[in-house]
This record gives C-alpha cells, structure tokens and sequence, in this order.
C-alpha cells in the first residue's frame, strides 16, 4: 500500500504519527490523520484551510473531544480500527478514481467516506460543509492526475523538511504493509464466516 503514496501524502502519515505524539496519544485516530492532513504542505491542507479547519483549529476540538494524553509512549504506536479503514478507503477512491499515485486529496476523501468516527466529529464541530470538501477534493485530484507536473494552477508544492524524516518514513512503510496484511487477512477471515453461516442457514 505504502508505495502508492506520493510523497505529500507520505508527509501527512509521518505528520499524524507525530501529532499522535505530541498529545500523548496512544493510538494513530482518524484524529490524527485529520490534523496531520491540515499540518501538511497539499491541496487537502488548503482545502481544510479555505473551510475554516486550520491546524489550530482542528489540534484545539481533538483536544476538546478526547483530551491529552497523560505520558509519553515509547515504541510503535498502533492505528486505530477506523484509521486503518480510513486509509484502505482512501486507496479505494485513488483507483477508483484511476490515480497513479494516492494523494492528499485521496486520504481526505477516505477519512470523509467514515460515518461516526473522530475526525468526522471534529469537522462538524468546526461547521465544515463535507460535501463541499469531498467536491472540491474530487476535483483536485481529477486535475492533478490530469496533469501531472503538480496541482492546477502553479508548481508542485515541497513538503518542509523535518528531521529523521527518512527513519519515520522507513518505520512507517514497514507499519503501513503491516496494516494492509492485517486487512488482507480480516476480509479472508470474514468470507470465511459469511460461508459458514451461510452453511448454517441452508441446513
């Protein structure tokens, strides 16, 4: 999965990792995508930022619904149930949408097709239009992939550099395939069961 990620979106999953951190969070949440979404230098960032869900903002209602944290953790930090949906979601819309590359807009447009998880909560809250967001994303990454220089209107955008970037990114794809096996093995697991009751059901 990690491989499809263009580097901005590459940005917003260190991003979120990071952000988990910083409030003493245990866990990856559809949250923290969210905040690491609007932290990052994309497209998704400035369409987050045109409705009103700034950095600020969104870090200020996480915080306002889950709280800090109480200590700092030390290893990996897991992804949540919803977050791990959020991103197969997001890969799902990048083919469907016949996107070389998973972008921004892509994440975005994943964690906005979850029903009553956080981050959905937080936008709400913040009184973003999620059609709005979800059109105007839609249409960003139809550009892009229309051209692939960069997003329409201007260059490509460089993510800021941060330290040990290189190490998280290399953490993060070993986390990221670790994720997409566990998927890969829940749906097995789940056509499994809808077999056998299905057997049941006939007997």
């Amino acid at each position: 999965m990690f491989e499809r990620f263009d580097e901005q979106a590459r940005q917003v999953v260190v991003l979120a990792q990071e952000e988990a951190g910083a409030l003493k969070h245990d866990y990856i949440g559809t949250e923290h995508l969210l905040l690491g979404l609007a932290s990052s230098s994309s497209p998704a960032a400035d369409i987050l930022a045109s409705c009103g869900a700034t950095p600020d903002a969104v870090r200020n209602e996480i915080v306002a619904v889950v709280g800090e944290g109480r200590a700092h953790t030390s290893g990996p930090v897991p992804f949540t149930p919803y977050a791990k949906m959020a991103l197969e979601l997001a890969l799902r819309v990048c083919l469907e949408m016949r996107g070389e590359m998973l972008r921004s807009e892509h994440l975005l447009l994943g964690l906005l097709r979850g029903k009553e998880d956080i981050a959905i909560q937080v936008l709400v809250t913040l009184g973003v239009d999620l059609d709005f967001v979800a059109a105007t994303a839609r249409r960003s990454a139809g550009s892009a992939r229309q051209s692939p220089g960069g997003p329409p209107g201007g260059s490509a955008r460089t993510p800021a550099p941060r330290p040990s970037t290189a190490l998280s990114l290399t953490r993060l794809e070993r986390r990221l395939n670790t994720v997409a096996t566990e998927l890969a093995s829940l749906r097995a697991e789940v056509r499994q069961l809808t077999t056998e009751v299905r057997r049941l059901i006939e007997r």
